[in-house]
């Protein structure tokens, strides 16, 4: 593995949320004591301890209360991402920390940007759904709303795309 791959799912109005939240607390159990470079979503590194000590690249994320030049999907932040682990001359073997139900679609999505991707799929079984999470991403709400969104929008489009 060369790096660790974290991404956000959702975002309340006012703070990163419960998904989030626990997203960074698998990135933080799974860093500790490997010392291995991490890109992550900013949702996640909002909730990152004082004692996170890993090498950290940020993507700017869906922030409601701040700026950040408007919404970017799975395939957008897959793209930074590589760009990030090119430039730092990081590899493209990768653990994915992300929701459970993200996996599916987002390994796919790595693994067209050329990725080698792993999942520990165990480990992230119990990362939630976030009821409170931002109007303008509903589908992280709960399960029904996301796999509406994925077998209805998500996965056609994707493959449309080519996104993998």
């Amino acid at each position: 593995m060369d790096l660790i791959i974290a991404l956000a799912f959702g975002v309340r109005a006012e703070s990163p949320g419960k998904s989030n939240e626990a997203i960074g607390e698998k990135l933080e159990e799974y860093t500790k004591g490997n010392d291995v470079p991490v890109i992550a979503s900013e949702e996640v590194v909002l909730t990152l301890s004082n004692e996170f000590e890993n090498e950290i690249e940020v993507i700017p994320g869906n922030l409601p209360w701040k700026d950040t030049g408007g919404y970017k999907g799975t395939y957008h932040v897959a793209v930074e991402m590589r760009r990030v682990a090119e430039r730092n001359e990081w590899g493209k073997s990768a653990t994915l920390v992300c929701h459970p139900d993200h996996v599916w679609r987002a390994s796919r999505i790595f693994e067209k940007q050329g990725f080698k991707v792993s999942v520990l799929r165990e480990h992230l079984k119990d990362i939630p759904y976030d009821w409170k999470s931002y109007w303008k991403q509903p589908w992280t709400k709960s399960k029904c709303l996301w796999w509406s969104k994925e077998f209805i929008y998500s996965i056609p489009l994707d493959k449309i795309r080519g996104y993998y």
